[in-house]
């Protein structure tokens, strides 16, 4: 795909991040929305209403769980150029979650065994350091990552469907990248075996 203005910046097209950063999510959309309302000049349809296009697969191999897994998502958390445009979206969207599950850092510190003053202080995990994670921060971090995904799968399904009128199945990733959870609005799974 094109460069992304004002992105060049990130890693491995900017997998991940793409998820829950505003303009990245409109660039998918307006990317998508040019290709999709696109007339084959042979058929007379556009590629949304065309019924030899049966499924539209939207965000190839890309999940915030697999970058972190994979320890990709450290670098934008503490890297002091990338962090503010990259890991700071994240992060705060993070704390308000915690702060909807928990109400107050009292709660947050005593379901996590820490001692937590604000939500800011609950930081973006790195994956280096999953072994001093409470089970419950993990669990927390797991289930917070499964909510931003749905959110985005969501979002880029009423654009597919609702606003472009896209009549084919559609499904965001294969189904190895990302959560069992976060697929259930998914028309269709593509596990990628060739």
């Amino acid at each position: 795909p094109p460069a992304v203005p004002g992105f060049s910046d990130c890693l491995d097209w900017c997998r991940g991040v793409d998820l829950y950063i505003p303009e990245l999510i409109t660039w998918q959309k307006d990317y998508i929305g040019r290709f999709l309302n696109h007339v084959n000049p042979y058929t007379g349809k556009a590629y949304k209403n065309d019924p030899a296009v049966v499924t539209i697969e939207y965000n190839n191999e890309n999940s915030i769980s697999t970058i972190w897994g994979q320890g990709n998502l450290d670098i934008y958390v503490s890297s002091s150029t990338l962090y503010t445009k990259y890991a700071k979206p994240l992060e705060n969207k993070w704390e308000a979650w915690l702060q909807n599950k928990y109400a107050t850092p009292s709660a947050l510190s005593s379901a996590w065994g820490a001692s937590i003053a604000a939500f800011s202080d609950a930081t973006i995990p790195l994956r280096a350091s999953i072994t001093s994670m409470s089970k419950q921060q993990y669990k927390d971090w797991i289930e917070f990552i499964g909510f931003v995904e749905t959110t985005y799968k969501n979002d880029m399904r009423s654009y597919l469907k609702s606003t472009l009128g896209v009549t084919s199945l559609v499904y965001a990733t294969q189904s190895t990248y990302d959560r069992v959870w976060t697929r259930s609005m998914d028309d269709a799974s593509d596990i990628h075996t060739y």
